[in-house]
């Protein structure tokens, strides 16, 4: 009876890790702007904390140095931003070092997505929503880049005062190889990451939309 109870428990964890890691990256990504709250520091760290908490369930019980990573990047984060609030601003140099570790995260985090999905047998709707939240966490981790470059050399983009949201909207444009023109990279570096971030998303897309069709056909 246990052992069957505990494996209730996991089928409904892997039913619902990749819908409830979507919908925090989303709300992470768009609620404040649909509230009219995209200026509100806050409300983005609130949603960031949600984020750090379902990343928590897409993590594989046999990932315990990813999920102990996890939890000291959401204690790290909280005690950041409660420094921040309550003592403080951040100054330049730490919020580089918090933008390197925060980076170094995701990128543990989509490794961690990206072997779910190769490791999959079966292609089923829950693969699909890993694979596009693995798209969009790439945009994610191109903002955090693109922010660790603006912090080192502000002149590097030809953006507005409001450079959190201009960059990751940027991010998400040049993944996308959308680039309407609007913001545009300035020195060598802000240019050849965006280089490399629209070469990542095509490759991204022709990989995955590979893998999926391949284990789909293997069904």
């Amino acid at each position: 009876m246990l052992r069957k109870k505990i494996s209730t428990e996991l089928n409904a964890r892997e039913d619902f890790k990749y819908p409830l890691f979507l919908i925090a990256l989303g709300a992470f990504l768009f609620l404040p702007s649909l509230l009219g709250q995209a200026d509100s520091d806050l409300l983005y760290d609130i949603l960031f904390v949600l984020f750090i908490i379902s990343s928590l369930f897409l993590i594989s019980a046999d990932s315990k140095k990813v999920r102990m990573f996890t939890l000291a990047i959401g204690i790290i984060g909280i005690t950041a931003e409660l420094f921040h609030y309550f003592i403080r601003p951040l100054s330049d140099s730490f919020q580089v070092i918090f933008m390197l570790i925060i980076f170094i995260y995701f990128i543990a985090l989509f490794s961690e997505l990206i072997g779910q999905i190769f490791r999959a047998e079966l292609i089923t709707l829950n693969v699909v929503l890993g694979a596009f939240s693995g798209y969009i966490m790439i945009g994610i981790i191109g903002f955090f880049v693109f922010r660790i470059i603006f912090l080192l050399e502000p002149a590097s983009f030809a953006i507005s005062e409001s450079a959190s949201r201009d960059l990751l909207y940027f991010s998400f444009i040049t993944l996308t190889t959308i680039g309407y023109g609007d913001i545009s990279p300035v020195t060598e570096a802000s240019r050849n990451f965006a280089i490399i971030l629209g070469l990542v998303g095509q490759f991204y897309n022709t990989v995955i939309i590979a893998i999926i069709i391949g284990k789909f056909l293997q069904k």
